[in-house]
C-alpha cells in the first residue's frame, strides 16, 4: 500500500506542472480570445509574482500596451495600467506589493499595484529606462537609461525619493 502511493505520488509530479503549463497557455488563449476585439498580441516582458501564483506581461491591447495579470489556473487575464501609457518590462517586487514597468510614451518609471490600483509615477527623471530590477529586499530599483552606447545604471528607491545615477556602463570607443 504505502510503496505504491509513493510511486503515485512521483508520477503526479510531472503531471502538475504539465497541468500547470497547460494553465497557462488555457489562461493566454482565454484572454486572448476575451480581448479579440481589442486585437491584444501574444503577451511579452513576462515576470513571475513572487508566489508563483500570476505572470504580469505587456500586451498590446489595441488602443496602446498594457501591463496585464494573469492568474494561473483561471482564464483571462486583468490590464492593470492605462494603455496610453504604453507599459512595457514589468517587474514584480520581490515583497508583491507592487510591479514596476516604464511607460514607453512618457519615457518615466512607474508603479501599481498587483489589482491595477494605486498607479503612479516613481520620479519625475525622464529617460528611456529599460528592464527596472528590484533589490532582494524591494527597497530600491536597479534599471539602465541612456541614448546609444551612453548607458547609465539609475538606483531609485522604492517611494521614488532617491535617485543615485552610477555612469559605469560605458561602451569601450
Amino acid at each position: 500500500g504505502g510503496h505504491r502511493s509513493q510511486a503515485g505520488d512521483q508520477k503526479r509530479r510531472p503531471t502538475h506542472h504539465a497541468a500547470r503549463a497547460t494553465a497557462v497557455q488555457a489562461s493566454a488563449q482565454a484572454m486572448v480570445g476575451s480581448h479579440a476585439e481589442e486585437s491584444l498580441n501574444q503577451p511579452s516582458n513576462l515576470s513571475w509574482s513572487p508566489d508563483s501564483t500570476r505572470i504580469a506581461f505587456a500586451a498590446d491591447v489595441g488602443s496602446g500596451t498594457s501591463i496585464m495579470v494573469v492568474r494561473l489556473g483561471r482564464s483571462g487575464a486583468i490590464q492593470i495600467t492605462d494603455p496610453s501609457l504604453e507599459g512595457i518590462d514589468p517587474a514584480w517586487a520581490p515583497n508583491g506589493g507592487v510591479i514596476a514597468f516604464q511607460s514607453s510614451a512618457t519615457f518615466t518609471l512607474h508603479v501599481v499595484e498587483p489589482d491595477g490600483s494605486d498607479a503612479r509615477r516613481l520620479s519625475t527623471l525622464t529617460n528611456t529606462f529599460l528592464w527596472p530590477d528590484w533589490s532582494p529586499d524591494a527597497s530600491r530599483l536597479a534599471t539602465t537609461a541612456g541614448v546609444d552606447e551612453q548607458s547609465d545604471i539609475f538606483v531609485v528607491s522604492a517611494d521614488g525619493s532617491t535617485v543615485k545615477v552610477y555612469p559605469s556602463c560605458r561602451a569601450d570607443p
